[in-house]
């Protein structure tokens, strides 16, 4: 028989000894040849490296694929991260051009609202709480929904703390004898942080924290 290497196929005995193809006992150590075991053994080793072969293709392959699909997700990602904020930063630069007149009246009610208060005088607080009411209750809230869901959120419920307090302002100025003073300055306190906290998100939003600043 002879080899892909041209040479003729040798019989090895199981110390290793070489011997003429076929023969049935080693030449030099007289062990039994097993040519069968051997012809299965050099099979066996000839298709490993294909196997090989196909194993570290599918490996490649499947690296390939692996960095294809992150720089593709990347990418796509990167411009659908990019485009969003500037789309989002329009509406809310819009909706704010026509509401921040409105956003401005109900934050200047609450602010002389505290001031006449401290002044104690009814008279100041009594314009200032129905000027709270009306931003609260009609103005502001006749540009909600904004574009930004916790913009949204934010000024709901600065315009609900607000009009509460609107109403408990109203009533004591006319005389009412409940006693709202506890509840009323925690409304006030949260309308107000309500506000502030809405316009951090419109500058966010707008891409500059001083587009909205008072």
């Amino acid at each position: 028989m002879i080899d892909p290497k041209g040479t003729a196929q040798m019989s090895i005995c199981p110390n290793g000894h070489r011997n003429p193809a076929h023969w049935e006992f080693c030449n030099e150590c007289g062990e039994p040849i097993d040519d069968t075991a051997q012809q299965s053994e050099d099979s066996g080793s000839l298709r490993l490296t294909p196997k090989a072969l196909v194993a570290a293709l599918v490996a490649a392959v499947a690296v390939a694929l692996g960095v294809l699909v992150a720089v593709v997700v990347g990418h796509d990602g990167g411009i659908r991260q990019s485009e969003q904020p500037t789309q989002d930063g329009a509406a809310i630069r819009d909706w704010w051009a026509e509401s921040r007149d409105d956003f401005a009246a109900l934050q200047v009610a609450l602010d002389d609202t505290q001031d006449a208060l401290k002044r104690q005088d009814v008279d100041a607080l009594r314009v200032s709480c129905q000027q709270m009411h009306d931003g609260a209750s009609v103005d502001l809230p006749s540009h909600l929904p904004t574009p930004d869901p916790e913009l949204t959120n934010e000024l709901k419920a600065a315009t609900d703390d607000a009009h509460q307090a609107a109403h408990m302002c109203l009533a004591a100025v006319a005389g009412s004898m409940n006693s709202y003073r506890a509840e009323f300055d925690t409304d006030l306190a949260q309308a107000q942080a309500h506000l502030e906290q809405a316009r951090d998100i419109v500058g966010a939003g707008a891409g500059d924290s001083r587009y909205a600043a008072r």
